[in-house]
């Protein structure tokens, strides 16, 4: 029996870091097109094209599913495998030629760009709620915890006047907006 717990862990594991490989592959992807279609537009045409995507999305789909589903049984949080599959749904029943217009809207740098800005008063609100109130010894956690708050705020106050609303743009400009806050 403990052989079988055993195993099944390393699946666990396996499945855990083979889709956070695929996903940092995906973010990484994300991030360097817009930068390569700028600063060198034949490199950045290459990753732009729909080959390329296909590849990715074949490759990274199946990792998808399993790591999404192993997870949200191992956890118990089924709305975890339902954002999931939403996001899924929404890249296999759109049309190819659209997938940049989703993914990439009219205003992704726009919002990559103000989520940080929009983020510094609430940041610089929580840092002195910290400060008075006691902050924790970890500092480094303390400061990514306090940019995340202040990314989250930011991307709500920007989300307000945002006209880009497909899940695809949501889930990568957003994220990367808030993420750079946490840097």
């Amino acid at each position: 029996m403990e052989c079988h717990h055993k195993q099944r862990h390393w699946v666990l594991n396996l499945l855990d870091t083979s889709g956070a490989f695929a996903s940092g592959i995906c973010a990484v992807h994300c991030i360097a097109t817009p930068i390569f279609l700028v600063l060198a537009p034949t490199l950045g045409g290459l990753f732009s094209h729909h080959a390329v995507h296909i590849t990715m999305f074949a490759l990274v789909l199946p990792i998808a599913i399993l790591t999404l589903g192993f997870s949200a049984w191992r956890l118990k949080r089924w709305s975890l495998l339902l954002f999931g599959i939403l996001g899924l749904i929404e890249l296999t029943h759109m049309p190819l030629q659209h997938w940049n217009e989703h993914v990439f809207g009219a205003s992704w740098m726009l919002c990559v760009l103000s989520i940080p800005l929009i983020s510094i008063v609430p940041f610089s609100l929580i840092v002195l709620v910290l400060r008075r109130f006691g902050a924790p010894t970890d500092l480094l956690w303390a400061g990514a915890f306090a940019g995340m708050t202040a990314g989250g705020a930011a991307a709500l106050a920007y989300a307000v006047h945002c006209t880009d609303d497909s899940l695809s743009f949501l889930a990568t400009w957003y994220v990367v907006g808030v993420s750079f806050c946490a840097i």
